[in-house]
């Protein structure tokens, strides 16, 4: 009888979790979609992870299947103190819609000059800060841009296993160090009811790409 009733509280627990994790994810839905005036929804908040996030753009959608933070002091061999992972990203757009609201955007926008004060001095002094404490990890990219090069046409890019991680050279000057492993190119266009098809595939003509490029990006902004 005593085990019956430990696995009735159990089971209770992890309803009440299940329970208070559902809650915060809609509730973290919210403020995002408020914060960012965006439709984001996300089915599940764990132990600084978070499942199924997905946003809706103008032109598209970006969906995110699992994205969670790993620390330093749990793996001594990672480099950085916190290392945000994302599983699968899938971004899809419409270029032929975009374009519209792309021009529509820039008519409605005029600039303004406490912008360039607000990024000199808040903005890039937190990313430097964020460049030596934390590095980035994608299990796989893919990228479907529909009408890409005119109408009936699909731009399909893959990437899997990427990894960046950057460091503050100095006030000015952040280095960028990226890694990709595999990366797919396809072109889909109708022509007269026929398709053509143009694929690059560095993944089967190099069997493991490592490039790793070093990327110098002037930081410095000028109001």
């Amino acid at each position: 009888m005593g085990y019956i009733l430990i696995i009735f509280y159990i089971v209770l627990f992890i309803i009440f979790l299940l329970f208070i994790s559902r809650c915060f994810a809609v509730l973290l839905s919210k403020l995002m979609s408020l914060i960012l005036k965006k439709s984001i929804t996300v089915d599940y908040v764990g132990f600084f992870s978070l499942r199924n996030v997905s946003i809706s753009l103008d032109t598209g959608s970006l969906a995110l299947d699992n994205i969670w933070i790993s620390w330093r002091c749990f793996n001594s061999n990672q480099e950085y103190p916190m290392v945000l992972h994302i599983g699968e990203m899938s971004i899809r757009a419409d270029l032929a819609h975009g374009q519209k609201v792309s021009s529509l955007a820039h008519e409605a926008k005029k600039p303004k000059k406490s912008q360039g004060s607000l990024v000199k001095n808040y903005i890039i002094p937190t990313i430097r800060r964020l460049v030596q404490i934390l590095g980035l990890k994608i299990d796989s990219v893919t990228l479907m841009l529909l009408n890409a090069t005119g109408t009936d046409s699909l731009l399909h890019i893959s990437t899997s296993s990427i990894s960046l991680s950057a460091s503050a050279d100095d006030d000015t000057v952040v280095s960028a160090k990226l890694s990709v492993s595999k990366f797919s190119f396809k072109l889909l266009k109708s022509i007269d009811q026929t398709v053509s098809c143009n694929t690059w595939n560095l993944g089967t003509m190099i069997a493991t790409l490592q490039q790793k490029m070093k990327l110098l990006i002037l930081l410095a902004l000028r109001t």
